[in-house]
């Protein structure tokens, strides 16, 4: 450090300010990332289900998530007319588009159906 005259210090300055400036995308997107992955209080202590990720759905075997998706409730016959009159107001549950990987098939299944511990 005997040799760090002004002109050395400004040249680690500068240094230091171009690593900075180049890495500071990547700090600011990974702070982003994490703040917007992080748990709320509707989820905690819920796993939270993402695309790609495999489940094992019933007893058909691993499964890959592709995309969340709405699955329509049944209704009884007598209120077909009123459900098809107003779409929006048919009963949805939340699930997943899966594919089967021991068959390749693609689904739509609850997600209450799919289990984590493979």
């Amino acid at each position: 450090m005997e040799n760090l005259t002004p002109e050395n210090f400004f040249l680690v300055f500068q240094v230091a300010i171009k690593v900075l400036v180049i890495w500071s995308p990547a700090f600011v997107g990974a702070g982003l990332y994490m703040y917007f992955t992080r748990p709320t209080k509707h989820n905690k202590g819920k796993k939270i289900m993402r695309a790609g990720e495999v489940y094992d759905w019933l007893d058909q075997g691993p499964a890959v998530l592709l995309a969340p998706c709405r699955i329509a409730d049944p209704i009884p016959t007598n209120k077909t007319k009123e459900f098809l009159r107003d779409p929006e107001a048919w009963p949805h549950e939340p699930g997943w588009t899966i594919k089967l990987l021991e068959s390749g098939d693609i689904i739509d299944v609850h997600a209450d159906t799919l289990d984590a511990d493979i």
